[in-house]
């Protein structure tokens, strides 16, 4: 009941978490335990050549890292013991969904995890996994009902909506998480343990918040929203929050229709944002629950307990169940899965291997013991209490019994996936947000609108239904060659010229450009940006430019996020397969690309150029984005876009002689004629709430024949109107 007391004796680490995995039966050996958390001297290698043994390639995600990497080679020693024939190698990503370009190339892991599903399914290169499960009569009741039911939904997307494709990896419970020294500093009571319903919880977080002039003396009673990715980070609402006041983004049981609208939803949002306008539930960092600015807080196993384990001393801290909600108790679940990829060479190794990694209990009982991660088998809940106490021994007293009710219960929820034109949904729904959280729109009103504009995208979706793998096929059967061809791009989506581009000014005499660049970003599912191209069918060749110049008009610094380059890409629509060589405002020169529309992109920060006439070493490239500068740039960089093929590969270089290799060479199969051109985006909503940034290039290797802007039609509300005499005014 105490939590993390002043007098703990006990100082718990991660490293601690390492050696209590060991302790516990874990296939650790100690040597690989310190390497982990040192260098990695024992990678656990793959045989070599010759060995007689199938090695399959497995890509994990969760966690994964070059430190673990050694650690979960070992993990899976038991599996290798069953079978000796078999050598599991886990590797290492990039990024999720980075797989699918390797799939598509022939190159694809074995088995892997990713939680970015649909592209995997609709272009081919998942296996069925339900002859396997029904020949060896694998049991699956095991799993969570719901998340089962989103990887149903998930199956639709493959031809004819047949089949089963993934199976879960893991359950990440949250609940909340009540400071109880904050609590008997007030002189309030605890919550009540055994569960209270919504109205309890708005009450008792309204009467633990101070809200006054004196920032030091106020504080929040509640975090505003579940943690995760999923939907809920693009609204106000999560889809836990949803399901259990009767709403839901989608309806699981007809993917085209949204029931946002329902009254026990609409009843919620409205008590909900109005708790957020008071200030009463806030986002808190995860120091502010430490020291109490936040009195209580959204967490929940996996790293949130290492952190909280290891951070949060000195105070009273516990969990409590899952609020009741109008309709039902719900629980943070996850959609990460496991899938076998379809062009394995290794067919039945594979699935023995995939088999033993997600219904047998021996890998989640590792992983609950070596990152205290909740395992998708609801049968292994009860004990892992008891594993996560014995691995982390600060924790035995916060009451982990509240998280584990969620899948105990079968409480969990993934939060269902639109099936169509999921960008354009989830613009909808930050239309929504935006409106309702700065008052413009009652709640009242715009759910029901926000279900219709819903509902009629997936309608229409459900009507093109294009299959995306024939265009794959299409795109890999083309001829490679000097003298052949991509088609010319199609104009798809939102990108349509302008007649007169207010965002983009030419000079015909010396070949420069300037870009006011505006928009979010250029990443996930929405592309923003002022973007002068060119359509361009080669299928080798390269596209080059110069920046010269990088400035920032209406803001007082440069977001660190920004991004001022050239780009290449499928079509001018949001979330269009692309790749974009940058400087970013904070992170030097960056290499973005997103082999598949849809998929997350992937990307390597941080890159630099050596000193100019150096061939090794590295020198900045811009200045710091926290001052005030007129030109960001140190000085002018080349950039350029090579193709061959499917494959991209940037350079970069001080003089436009003298060329270095900024990235690793990517594939972008979805990429066939496309477009290339130099792009400015300020990444409004990071420095630049209201902002524009400006960039200047010249020496362009094409001409660009189309302006547009990349999502935006028309002005941002949020940048305002365009500055007048843009192009020369002095940059901040």
């Amino acid at each position: 009941m105490d939590g993390i007391g002043v007098g703990t004796r006990h100082r718990w680490t991660r490293r601690a978490t390492l050696r209590a995995a060991a302790a516990a039966g874990a296939a650790l050996a100690a040597g690989a335990v310190l390497d982990a958390c040192g260098t990695a001297a024992n990678t656990g290698a793959a045989p070599t050549k010759g060995s007689g043994k199938i090695v399959l390639k497995w890509r994990p995600w969760y966690g994964a890292t070059p430190q673990t990497l050694p650690l979960m080679y070992q993990g899976t020693q038991p599996f290798r013991d069953k079978n000796p024939g078999i050598d599991v190698r886990p590797v290492l990503d990039a990024q999720l969904g980075g797989m699918a370009p390797e799939m598509i190339a022939g190159d694809g892991p074995d088995v892997f995890q990713d939680w970015v599903l649909p592209p995997y399914v609709a272009n081919g290169l998942a296996l069925d996994l339900e002859p396997y499960i029904s020949k060896d009569n694998v049991d699956i009741g095991t799993f969570s009902s719901s998340e089962m039911d989103f990887f149903r939904e998930v199956s639709s997307f493959a031809p004819g909506g047949k089949g089963l494709y993934f199976l879960p990896c893991y359950i990440h419970t949250q609940t909340i998480v009540v400071n109880l020294s904050v609590l008997d500093q007030l002189g309030f009571s605890y919550p009540n343990d055994t569960g209270m319903t919504w109205s309890d919880w708005a009450q008792s977080f309204r009467k633990w918040t101070a809200v006054g002039s004196d920032p030091s003396k106020s504080r929040m009673g509640g975090a505003a929203d579940w943690e995760g990715y999923n939907d809920s980070s693009y609204n106000f609402i999560s889809p836990y929050y949803l399901a259990g006041s009767g709403g839901g983004y989608v309806d699981p049981a007809d993917p085209t229709k949204s029931i946002l609208g329902t009254p026990a939803t609409v009843n919620f949002a409205a008590e909900y944002v109005q708790l957020v306008r008071d200030k009463v539930l806030g986002f808190p960092s995860f120091n502010d629950f430490a020291t109490g600015r936040a009195v209580s807080s959204i967490r929940g196993s996996g790293s949130g307990l290492v952190q909280a384990a290891t951070q949060w001393r000195g105070f009273k801290w516990r969990f409590f169940p899952p609020p009741i909600f109008p309709n039902k108790r719900t629980a943070y679940s996850a959609t990460d899965a496991y899938g076998i990829w379809a062009g394995t060479k290794h067919v039945e190794a594979a699935w023995s291997f995939f088999k033993w990694l997600t219904v047998e209990p021996t890998y989640a009982q590792f992983m609950i013991k070596l990152q205290l991660r909740g395992p998708a088998q609801l049968n292994l809940w009860d004990n892992w209490v008891t594993e996560v106490s014995a691995a982390a021994p600060p924790l035995a007293a916060t009451n982990l019994q509240a998280l584990a009710q969620g899948p105990v219960n079968d409480w969990t929820y993934p939060g269902y996936l639109f099936r169509y034109n999921d960008s354009g949904v989830r613009t909808v729904l930050n239309n929504m947000s935006t409106q309702v959280m700065s008052g413009k729109v009652d709640v009242a009103l715009a759910l029901p609108q926000a279900a219709a504009q819903i509902e009629a995208i997936q309608k229409i979706g459900a009507a093109s239904n294009a299959n995306p793998a024939a265009l794959i096929q299409g795109i890999k059967s083309t001829t490679v060659g000097a003298n052949t061809n991509y088609p010319s791009p199609a104009r798809a989506g939102q990108g349509a010229p302008y007649s007169k581009n207010p965002y983009i000014l030419s000079d015909a005499k010396t070949g420069a450009y300037t870009l006011l660049g505006d928009g979010w970003d250029v990443w996930l599912s929405s592309d923003n940006g002022s973007f002068a191209a060119v359509a361009a069918t080669e299928t080798e060749g390269y596209w080059q430019c110069r920046i010269t110049g990088i400035s920032n008009l209406t803001c007082p610094h440069l977001s660190q996020w920004s991004k001022f380059g050239i780009m290449a890409r499928g079509d001018l629509s949001d979330d269009a397969p692309m790749c974009t060589l940058h400087v970013d405002g904070g992170h030097s020169i960056e290499w973005q690309y997103r082999g598949i529309a849809g998929i997350t992109p992937g990307g390597q920060s941080g890159l630099s150029l050596p000193p100019p006439g150096s061939k090794s070493g590295n020198t900045p490239v811009m200045q710091p984005n926290t001052k005030s500068f007129s030109n960001y740039l140190i000085r002018p960089v080349w950039l350029r876009l090579q193709r061959k093929g499917t494959s991209w590969t940037p350079w970069a270089s001080w003089d436009g002689t003298t060329w270095v290799q900024t990235g690793s060479p990517q594939l972008v199969p979805e990429m066939g004629g496309c477009w290339v051109g130099i792009i400015a985006c300020a990444h409004n909503g990071s420095f630049n709430d209201t902002g524009y940034a400006r960039a200047t290039f010249d020496n362009l290797s094409f001409k660009p024949t189309d302006l547009v802007q990349l999502g935006d039609q028309g002005v941002p509300p949020a940048a305002g109107p365009v500055p007048k005499a843009w192009a020369t005014m002095a940059g901040k």
